[in-house]
């Protein structure tokens, strides 16, 4: 996936965890900004990604020692980033502030997530080598690229409008119910 389709895939992502769970936080910018920086971060075991090309010499590291989306795309280096952004605050070793925490964190969630879509998907039990996918053969990212931002947009009008459209869709079911049943009533 482009690293443009991961940041808005990211941003609906967040969006949408923030609205699930109820979060409501005054500095609502932080999470998202932060989420922005996280959806790239994984993707540094690839030299010609956009955070591989800023950060060369570890990034050439990252790919020469694991691969592509192999531990950067794992369920260990969630832990590890887990770890690195929760528990090193204690130690005052890195003082973040919470909210640039999670949206870190949901951020790099997000990209994986997103990289699971593709056809490929992730070795997300890294070291294990079992890839996991959820590859929807419809959207066909590695054909078309125009489809996969389609895609990233679409899910970022529901991530932003699916409560409205869920209540839409409630009250068009209530009044078809009852026009079915004054139909019904009409007919006996």
């Amino acid at each position: 996936m482009m690293y443009t389709n991961h940041l808005i895939f990211s941003l609906s992502f967040c969006i949408f965890i923030l609205k699930l769970f109820n979060i409501k936080y005054i500095y609502i910018t932080n999470i998202l900004i932060s989420c922005l920086l996280g959806s790239i971060i994984p993707d540094i075991d690839h030299t010609n990604s956009f955070i591989g090309n800023r950060i060369k010499y570890i990034s050439l590291i990252i790919k020469n020692k694991f691969g592509h989306r192999q531990i950067t795309h794992s369920f260990l280096f969630l832990v590890l980033l887990y770890i690195l952004i929760f528990y090193l605050n204690f130690f005052n070793i890195l003082n973040l502030n919470l909210d640039f925490k999670y949206g870190l964190f949901i951020g790099c969630v997000s990209h994986i997530v997103a990289d699971m879509l593709t056809y490929r998907g992730v070795k997300f039990f890294w070291p294990f080598y079992y890839n996991v996918k959820f590859y929807l053969k419809f959207l066909n990212f590695n054909k078309n690229k125009k489809i996969e931002y389609y895609f990233c947009l679409f899910l970022l009008f529901l991530a932003c409008f699916y409560e409205k459209i869920f209540c839409m869709l409630n009250v068009l079911i209530k009044f078809l119910y009852k026009i079915y049943y004054y139909v019904h009533i009409i007919s006996d």
